[in-house]
């Protein structure tokens, strides 16, 4: 009886593990390492709730790498990959542990949530755009990749996390269309 509820508890820990792994796998972006959007979904929530109770701001942002379309056609699919990645570790560095998690969003648009955002985000997307757009050797061409950003903070934007998704899209979409770049 004592092997058996050994041999039981050996099962279940291998399994408890197996567990975590598939759920963690299932919340991340093979190609950058970053969560995917079930991921930021899930950290969302998380966060917005957190925010709520210690009545503490809760910054988002989304950056969008410029004409990524273009560069990928250009440059070809491995090179896009490769500029994905480049972005996806030049915002993980330059955020730090200021972001409670990174995402890829869908295809060239990431997602990030900074909790007790006190520092001006001003500043981190100044910085944001600054790392990304360091000149890099992709497809045995020296590249300088672009991107836009949207921010929002919480509870200026509203009463639920999805207000202040929507306001960091618009913000996105309010720098792209000034020009890109900003």
């Amino acid at each position: 009886a004592d092997a058996l509820a050994t041999e039981l508890a050996r099962v279940n820990t291998r399994l408890k593990r197996s567990n975590h792994s598939l759920d963690k796998l299932s919340r991340t972006d093979e190609l950058t390492g970053a969560e995917n959007r079930r991921g930021f979904e899930q950290a969302l929530r998380t966060a917005w709730r957190l925010a709520k109770t210690q009545q503490q701001p809760l910054g988002m942002l989304i950056a969008d790498i410029d004409h990524f379309k273009a560069y990928n056609d250009t440059y070809g699919h491995p090179a896009g990959d490769e500029c994905l990645r480049r972005v996806a570790a030049a915002l993980r560095e330059t955020l730090g542990s200021a972001a409670r998690v990174l995402a890829r969003s869908g295809g060239e648009e990431f997602m990030a949530l900074v909790p007790r955002a006190t520092v001006p985000l001003e500043r981190v997307l100044e910085r944001i755009r600054e790392s990304v757009r360091q000149p890099v050797q992709l497809a045995g061409v020296q590249q300088q990749v672009g991107c836009s950003i949207g921010v929002a903070l919480a509870p200026e934007h509203g009463g639920s996390a999805d207000a202040l998704l929507r306001a960091a899209d618009a913000a996105l979409h309010e720098a792209k269309r000034r020009g890109r770049g900003r």
